[in-house]
């Protein structure tokens, strides 16, 4: 099982509002989201587990946090390549190498290029707790390794919103390289929560360190 025993916590786009909650004791907890809905879906989910944390939405690319105040980053939820720019993804990554402490890990859980490619060209539905049907279709680009992504929201009084996203989804090679570039290392590459090996089909768990000296 992978444990990160940290006294200061940031999460990253905060999709699921979990983070400080895997923690056994209560930590100093922050969370950065790229979106105030996302926000309010981590602050309901925190606010359900008994979790106090301070809830910021801002730029993963240039981080609203000190240099070197978490213990541990985590970046959840495949909330890597959510840029048009290779520069502004690597960004990411860069700024949580700066806003951890010296021996500070990163912990990164994601999909990957092969996963996708496996998982085929699907089209599915979800409902939310409030009625609102979410319908996602979605195909992947081989040649810009993006994941292209259609969003029908339908509110429960009709209204529809179209949502259209293109991440960009990495192989296992290419992530390491760019954690390495941002400065990280130990990269350790697992395929699920208790260290599995990596397949084709699974999402990967990414942890990574900060050396003790730059």
């Amino acid at each position: 099982m992978l444990r990160l025993i940290a006294a200061s916590l940031l999460a990253l786009a905060a999709l699921s509002g979990r983070a400080a909650a895997q923690e056994p004791e209560p930590v100093p907890s922050k969370c950065v989201a790229i979106a105030q809905s996302l926000l309010d879906e981590a602050r309901r989910r925190a606010a359900a587990v008994g979790v106090e944390a301070v809830l910021d939405e801002g730029d993963l690319r240039s981080l609203p946090v000190p240099d070197e105040w978490a213990d541990a980053v985590l970046n959840l939820a495949s909330s890597v390549g959510l840029f048009a720019s290779e520069d502004d993804n690597a960004a990411v990554f860069d700024e949580a190498y700066r806003v951890l402490r010296p021996g500070g890990r990163l912990l990164v859980e994601t999909s990957h290029r092969d996963s996708v490619v496996a998982a085929g060209f699907t089209s599915d539905w979800s409902e939310r707790p409030d009625g609102t049907l979410v319908l996602q279709r979605r195909r992947f680009d081989p040649v810009e390794g993006r994941l292209l992504q259609q969003f029908t929201i339908v509110s429960p009084d009709g209204e529809r919103l179209e949502r259209h996203l293109r991440p960009r989804r990495y192989a296992l090679t290419e992530l390491a390289a760019l954690l390495t570039a941002s400065g990280f290392v130990d990269v350790e590459l697992h395929g699920g929560w208790r260290s599995e090996p990596v397949a084709v089909t699974d999402r990967v768990v990414v942890v990574a360190t900060k050396p003790e000296t730059t």
